[in-house]
């Protein structure tokens, strides 16, 4: 929990002095999200592979609604997006991770139940990782966008 409140709270603080520096350079962000997520993936046991940056992106995302308005607020909002993208990123590291670990042990179809869990939540969340991009929200009609960031 420690870990999960401390990663939360530096993403904040980097949100709120560089919000307009993660906005603008977005893509350089994801390129080296998902660098970091495949030499992650090459590890044996870390706070990505853990899951612990990802949920710590997620609880920033989620949070954000209930902040006050201000800066802060204002910050937030502004790449609110864009976590929720990397939050996806580092996410779907650890459930590859875990994946794989299940395959090398053989409990893919014996495994607990947290995990089959897991593995729906990430597929739940891939088409608001998808439409959570600029390129492809233009694409779609507002009221269907909603619908889908609603039902999932």
């Amino acid at each position: 929990m420690t870990i999960l409140l401390s990663l939360s709270a530096l993403w904040i603080v980097l949100n709120f002095f560089f919000f307009k520096f993660i906005h603008k350079y977005k893509i350089y962000l994801f390129v080296i999200a998902i660098v970091i997520g495949a030499i992650s993936l090459t590890q044996e046991v870390n706070i990505i592979n853990l899951g612990y940056v990802g949920l710590s992106f997620f609880l920033l995302v989620m949070f954000t609604g209930v902040v006050d308005k201000g800066r802060l607020k204002k910050s937030l909002i502004a790449t609110r997006a864009e976590m929720a993208i990397l939050g996806y990123i580092f996410i779907a590291v650890h459930g590859i991770k875990f994946l794989a670990f299940s395959l090398d042990f053989n409990f893919l179809f014996s495994g607990p139940l947290y995990f089959y869990l897991g593995i729906i939540s990430l597929a739940i969340a891939a088409p608001l990782f998808f439409t959570s991009f600029m390129i492809i929200r233009k694409k779609m009609n507002g009221k269907t966008w909603k619908k889908l960031h609603k039902f999932s």
